[in-house]
């Protein structure tokens, strides 16, 4: 069965991370690139949030018995 509070509370861990990078939208490339903590920052965010996306996909995947999901690195 599908947890869904689990899912649930990965939604709203990726609504976080996408409500810190809002904030960050009025930086330039130029500055947020001489900005080594921003960009950090900005890389943190997104990462989390697609990791986040990753892990609610697996969960259904493996709680819908569509077999092991397999990550493809090139």
């Amino acid at each position: 069965m599908i947890d869904q509070e689990k899912i649930k509370n990965k939604i709203a861990l990726i609504r976080e991370n996408l409500s810190e990078l809002e904030k960050m939208k009025g930086i330039s490339l130029e500055e947020l690139s001489a900005s080594p903590r921003d960009l950090a920052a900005a890389k943190y965010f997104i990462h989390t949030a697609i990791e986040t996306m990753i892990d609610i996909g697996s969960h259904i995947i493996a709680k819908k018995l569509l077999g092991t999901p397999q990550l493809m690195w090139r």
